[in-house]
């Protein structure tokens, strides 16, 4: 799945604007791609969706490490706020 054209801006603001790391990036790029092909599945745009969309989500992937979920989190109120 193509990176989704939000997600792309959101990432390019996170360089241009907080100086974010090389690896974070590609972490935010991998776990917000994931979220796009998990809700595109399930008939919702991740532009366009809500918590109870979000929570499904977080729901569904509820084996990860601790860590890596915390991130998937953080990566995902900071795509938000910036949408």
């Amino acid at each position: 799945m193509a990176v989704p054209p939000a997600v792309e801006r959101f990432l390019d603001m996170m360089v241009a604007e907080r100086g974010a790391a090389a690896n974070t990036v590609e972490a935010y790029r991998r776990d917000l791609t994931d979220v796009a092909r998990w809700l595109g599945a399930h008939g919702v745009d991740v532009e366009g969706a809500g918590t109870d969309d979000l929570r499904r989500y977080l729901d569904a992937i509820g084996g990860l490490e601790a860590r890596t979920a915390a991130r998937r989190l953080s990566a995902l109120r900071q795509y938000h706020r910036f949408l």
